[in-house]
Order: C-alpha cells, then sequence, then structure tokens
C-alpha cells in the first residue's frame, strides 16, 4: 500500500459547500441498510472492485480484493496504479488473532483487535477504499460518517443488469461527499459507488465499480493464513 499518498488524499479531499437539507426518502435508506445486513450477518463475504480516484489533475486506480469469515477473519489486496502506469501492491490479514500487514516500508505484525473484521464489513459499502484500506494498516476514524438527504434516482443499467440508484450526503465534521450507489435490488449487492466533493471549481471524485460482491460462499481459512502476506522476494512470510 503507499500510506503516504493515501494520507494526502485524504488530507486533500475537496469540501463542497453546505446546502440547505433535503427532504430524506425512508425506502432509498432502507434498501441500503438491508444491504448492510445482509453483509454483517453472513458467515463469509467475497468482494472485488476497481476505482478510479481524481483529485486535481492526478487521477489514480485501485483494484481491490476483499474477503471477510466469522471468526474475525479478514484479507485485503490491494494495488495501487498511478497515472504513469507504476504499480504498487500491500495487503493484509488477519486470521482471528493476528494481524499481518505489508506497507511500502515493510511488513508489521500485531494482535489484532476482538472486533477488527466486524468494523472493516461495516465499513466496506459506504466507506472510500481509501479510508478502508488504512482501517487494514490499523486507523480507523473516530467519528462516523453521518448520513443523509437519501433519495432514489432513476434506475440505471450497469452492464446488463438493471440498479436502483440510490443517493445521499455524507459528513464527517467539514467533510461532506454527495454519494451514489448502484444497487441490485434482488441481491441486494452493491454494483457500482461514487462520492463526489466539490470547492469552487475544484472536484474530487471516488468511483467503484464492483465485479463481485457475494455472501456465505465457500472460502477456506488458508485464505487467511498470515504468512501469505509477505515482503517481495520473501517465501516464509519472515
Amino acid at each position: 500500500m503507499r500510506p503516504i499518498v493515501i494520507a494526502i488524499c485524504l488530507a486533500t479531499v475537496a469540501f463542497a459547500e453546505d446546502p440547505a437539507p433535503k427532504k430524506s426518502d425512508a425506502a432509498a435508506e432502507e434498501l441500503l441498510k438491508k444491504v448492510e445486513a445482509k453483509i454483517q450477518k453472513a458467515k463469509t463475504v467475497s468482494i472485488r472492485c476497481a476505482a478510479e480516484v481524481t483529485m486535481g489533475k492526478a487521477p489514480m486506480k485501485f483494484d481491490m480484493a476483499l474477503d471477510f469469515k466469522e471468526g474475525n477473519r479478514a484479507k485485503m489486496l490491494l494495488t495501487t496504479i498511478a497515472a504513469d502506469g507504476k504499480q504498487e501492491s500491500g495487503g493484509a490479514a488477519c486470521d482471528g488473532k493476528t494481524m499481518r500487514t505489508k506497507k511500502k516500508t515493510g511488513v508489521t505484525e500485531a494482535p489484532a483487535a476482538a472486533d477488527f473484521a466486524e468494523k472493516a464489513r461495516a465499513m466496506s459499502v459506504r466507506v472510500s477504499l481509501i479510508e478502508l484500506s488504512m482501517a487494514f494498516e490499523g486507523t480507523f476514524s473516530k467519528d462516523p460518517l453521518v448520513c443523509s438527504e437519501y433519495a432514489f434516482l432513476p434506475d440505471e443499467k450497469v452492464g446488463d443488469r438493471t440498479a436502483r440508484v440510490v443517493a445521499f450526503v455524507a459528513t464527517r465534521g467539514a467533510l461532506r461527499l454527495d454519494m451514489k450507489l448502484w444497487i441490485d435490488e434482488k441481491q441486494l449487492a452493491v454494483m457500482k459507488r461514487e462520492w463526489v466533493g466539490k470547492k469552487g471549481d475544484r472536484e474530487s471524485r471516488e468511483t467503484v465499480t464492483y465485479s463481485k460482491m457475494t455472501c456465505d460462499e465457500e472460502i477456506p481459512d488458508e485464505v487467511f493464513a498470515t504468512n501469505e502476506v509477505k515482503e517481495e522476494g520473501k517465501k516464509d512470510g519472515k
């Protein structure tokens, strides 16, 4: 992972001006909560997605693979693709007791918080991939996102599937993001997500396209083995 770049991205997210709040649609909020509840209750969760983040004139791309399993197990693989095409890979695995993380500076290992996987799952629908990757590095925001102004927008096609589009506003202190999620209502799965922040003529945007969001599929325990997270050139993870 690229912790310095990620920290800079978070620090420079554009803030939108705060307009008067709009009336919220309870049905739109309920659909989003159903997706989150399905993920939280599942024995296993697998998510595969690709993101493009635009802040100023330097767009960045990310590929992310997330797996969760009951027993406080979680794994993340993240590939960062810079504007010049340069790639950096990182990852983290929690086997229930130990968290092993690969950063640019090397591999670290520490006891895992008992509720780590539960907290990370809860972030997987609404929170940006940048912030989620930082959670796997051990950095959780102390202040949750406050969401309001839920609304349904006209249905849209994502590939050959029809999606319900839910829009809402997410705030945290001075930060304000206008968010949209494209949801497969039958499968209760997110197909696409976008947030936009604006300040004057400046705009920041993250667009995430999901190729997979499934629950209760078999995931072998060895997927979460911490020795699979290792430095380049090392075979034993030590």
